[in-house]
């Protein structure tokens, strides 16, 4: 990674008003079916989950796992409440 870039996760959390605008943008939850589930949505919910800190779990994630949460406004609210 660039060290000049920041993560979108950082940006989001670190900026009162972004997430909000945000998940206001993205769609309405799709009903989860066996043949839809999102893959990377799931390893990134895993490594979140296993991850002491907010940084920690942003390091564990790849860039389609944090695209994922990205698009998934219940998982980007929990994550950015972790500590």
């Amino acid at each position: 990674m660039d060290v000049g870039i920041k993560p979108a996760l950082m940006e989001l959390r670190e900026d009162a008003k972004l997430p909000a605008f945000h998940i206001a943008q993205l769609p309405p939850p799709r009903a989860a079916r066996p043949d839809t589930i999102d893959a990377n949505l799931a390893v990134g919910r895993a490594k979140v989950e296993a991850s002491d800190t907010f940084e920690q779990g942003v390091a564990r994630l790849t860039s389609r796992e944090s695209f994922s949460i990205l698009n998934d406004s219940a998982m980007l609210s929990a994550f950015l409440q972790k500590r």
